[in-house]
């Protein structure tokens, strides 16, 4: 009931709910008649920002749809949309605070909310309109009040709850009569009894200690009315934690639900291993996606006492430029008929909005199990409540899950364990407060240009060695300078030396042939290497080490050990000669043609292992479900790798040939080398590929003229790279 499922309803629900729903909130008909209800004075126009929580690239087309909705709602208004990835966003969102960029409205949950409502970086809604408890659930906006804090700081986006769900199978069996079903913790225990004893032991009814949603469920009082100390060790408490530590101790729980073996309650119910469980009003066809036997025996009744209640809601920066705008976005995404709308796409999500009450689709179910959990999570919405404080984290519920283990157990009483937690927990809440209070002010006192300072030295370093000598290049292309300065402009001079260059004529070719060769040959024989290293074989950790060795070699002492190996009087060519296989020494490093060939075979040698290693973390995200699937259908390994392997890496691959094209039109360090500086047949530079005959031409006088072959040699790298991305893009939109 903690953080987890609190933000679990954040990144899963609404994934669920905005591909379901599509442009739904920015639709005509929804939004024509869901005029905002703010009091706030001033035109709807101008710009507003709206920063929302993961939901690009999959949401990006939902998202669109709302925009347009709300700018044809408010012809002057222009909405600029941002959104954060999944992972640090809390972070993020106190970062932007705190150098005075966050959005006009922003998606946090209640616990993301309270640092900045502390810091009154947070619009109180309730001023500025005054229908927000006529139209919103009490539940949904008692998650943005905060205690010690007067206010509302969130509009209620959409909500989620629990009901009990229980397995009619295992209770039967058992003697459980399933329509008098357990209404309270007394009741589950004693039926708990009852299984136990009808099944000798096999089966159990509970399977999970109880945590800090547990005693407010039961009324139990978790923070002082200021909200400045935790006081949950009441005489409540301790009856409710010896309840579960007597039904412990008779074996009404698995042994392993106090230690790191337990599975979750859950999946112990998936399993059919416990015959109760809680879950959102969409759990029966969660539970028939795996496991569809059960899920026919599954019947669902009401939470015990106040319902657990898991919000997601939009703020409005207090710092708004466009107040007016602002709130009227907060209130178009969060209006009734939209929530309505979005709810109906998405089981198990309910809108916040009390005007909902009245539609059938929530409130009257079609006679299924399925829908009877439906209308019973909607209506426990009613009353329901955000009973974990947002206050406590993951500091605080670890702490408070290790002392009622040990209360449970029968390792100390339950007064001392609660005791201890209190006391913990109210060290870790006035630390927590001290240093929000430090962190606050640090806040207040940022200045616009402090993140600026803190990038300072990479932007240094990225203009003057990547921007200015990018610029200086074009410059010195229309000139012609000399390596230790002086030249003068001569227009399209150098461009036109090009067409009658044939030496570059031999370098561009030869920089294409190689880059035609590598690019297949280093885009297929890596994954099939990968394939093959991922198996679990005796000794492949080896030859993954092995493959993986050149690619750290020095590109230098790789070349001279190849130059060593194909010289005329190397190893290659003595071994054939004394074995009678060649008459004669294959001229590897003179002849044009072997020359490129010898090069390539470094170069796929080399990278075989860097690529691999690219593609063994794409093979990890390719579900081995779908492998089995495909089995199961008759696949053999040749279908399976063309109808699911592929597929499932299709992007590494185009990752991998764009990084192979620009690298193979790049290549120098090797060929040099290899050529002993010479360059090649005939001891022509230009022969060989383009960055050598740059290089050459470049330190032999004539800088003008490199810097003009190095613009040539970026649009000829520019032109690959964009096929491929546009390629991806459209792969990415199939």
């Amino acid at each position: 009931m903690g953080a987890g499922r609190r933000h679990g309803i954040a990144a899963g629900a609404i994934g669920v709910a905005l591909v379901a729903t599509g442009c739904g909130i920015g639709g005509g008909d929804a939004g024509s008649s869901a005029q905002p209800t703010s009091s706030v004075t001033g035109e709807v126009k101008g710009t507003v920002s709206i920063q929302t929580w993961a939901l690009k690239p999959k949401f990006t087309k939902y998202m669109q749809g709302v925009i347009s909705g709300f700018e044809k709602e408010y012809p002057g208004v222009k909405v600029n949309w941002l959104d954060q990835p999944g992972d640090g966003y809390s972070d993020k969102v106190l970062s932007q605070a705190s150098s005075g960029t966050l959005p006009d409205v922003v998606n946090l949950p209640p616990d993301f909310a309270l640092p900045m409502v502390r810091q009154n970086m947070l619009l109180d809604v309730s001023t500025q309109d005054s229908n927000l408890t006529r139209d919103f659930v009490p539940g949904g906006l008692e998650a943005y009040q905060y205690a010690g804090t007067k206010g509302t700081f969130g509009y209620p986006w959409y909500l989620g709850t629990d009901v009990n769900y229980w397995n009619t199978a295992m209770l039967k069996r058992n003697g459980i009569n399933t329509d008098q079903l357990p209404t309270d913790l007394d009741s589950l225990i004693s039926a708990a009894g009852t299984v136990k004893t009808k099944s000798g032991g096999k089966d159990y009814l509970m399977s999970r200690k109880p945590g800090v949603g547990d005693l407010a469920q039961e009324g139990i009082p978790i923070l002082s009315e200021d909200g400045k100390k935790f006081v949950f060790n009441t005489p409540q408490a301790v009856a409710l934690l010896d309840k579960y530590r007597k039904a412990y101790s008779d074996g009404l729980m698995p042994r392993d639900v106090l230690s790191s073996k337990y599975l979750g309650n859950s999946e112990l119910f998936n399993q059919q291993k416990v015959g109760w469980t809680t879950g959102g009003g969409n759990t029966i066809p969660s539970i028939a996606e795996s496991n569809p036997t059960l899920a026919k025996q599954v019947v669902p009744s009401k939470a015990f006492g106040t319902g657990p209640l898991y919000v997601q809601g939009l703020s409005v920066s207090s710092k708004s430029k466009n107040l007016p705008a602002a709130i009227a976005l907060a209130r178009w995404v969060t209006n009734p008929q939209n929530q309505a709308q979005f709810a109906k796409e998405v089981p198990g999500v309910f809108p916040s909005t009390t005007a909902s009450s009245k539609d059938p689709f929530f409130s009257k179910s079609d006679g299924t199990p399925a829908g009877d959990a439906k209308v019973m999570a909607f209506n426990t919405l009613k009353t329901a409540k955000l009973l974990q404080p947002v206050v406590v984290d993951s500091a605080m519920a670890t702490f408070i899950d290790q002392q009622f283990a040990l209360a449970i157990s029968g390792k100390v009483s339950s007064k001392k364990a609660l005791d201890d937690a209190v006391k913990k927990c109210n060290e870790l809440l006035n630390n927590g407060q001290e240093a929000e209070v430090r962190s606050g002010s640090t806040i207040q006192q940022q200045r616009w240009f402090t993140p600026w300072l803190l990038v300072a030295p990479a932007v240094v370093w990225l203009v003057v060695f990547n921007i200015w000598p990018a610029i200086n290049t074009v410059f010195l292309a229309f000139t012609d300078a000399k390596p230790l300065g002086g030249g003068r402009l001569v227009g399209l001079a150098n461009f036109e030396r090009m067409l009658d260059d044939t030496q570059l004529a031999h370098a561009l070719l030869n920089s294409v042939v190689y880059m035609l060769v590598c690019v297949p040959l280093l885009t297929l024989l890596p994954l099939l290497l990968a394939l093959l290293v991922e198996k679990k074989l005796p000794g492949i950790t080896f030859f993954r080490t092995a493959f993986y060795t050149p690619v750290i070699a020095s590109a230098v002492v790789v070349a001279l050990i190849w130059n060593w190996m194909l010289d005329d009087r190397g190893a290659i060519n003595s071994i054939a000669q004394q074995l009678g296989i060649l008459s004669g020494p294959l001229p590897f490093l003179s002849d044009r043609w072997l020359l490129l060939l010898s090069a390539i075979s470094l170069t796929v040698w080399k990278g075989l292992g860097y690529y691999m290693i690219i593609y063994l973390s794409a093979l990890g995200n390719v579900p081995r479900e779908l492998h089995e699937a495909a089995a199961v259908d008759g696949a053999g390994p040749v279908r399976r790798f063309l109808s699911v392997t592929l597929p499932g890496v299709r992007g590494t691959m185009l990752l991998v040939t764009i990084l192979i094209t620009v690298s193979a039109l790049r290549i120098f360090t090797e060929l040099y080398v290899m050529t002993n500086e010479t360059g090649g047949p005939g001891g022509y530079v230009s022969s060989v590929v383009m960055l050598i005959q740059l290089y050459s031409r470049g330190f032999n006088g004539n800088l003008g003229y490199a810097s003009a072959l190095s613009l040539l040699l970026f649009f000829i790298t520019l032109v690959p790279m964009l096929l491929l991305a546009r390629l991806n893009r459209k792969e990415g939109q199939a």
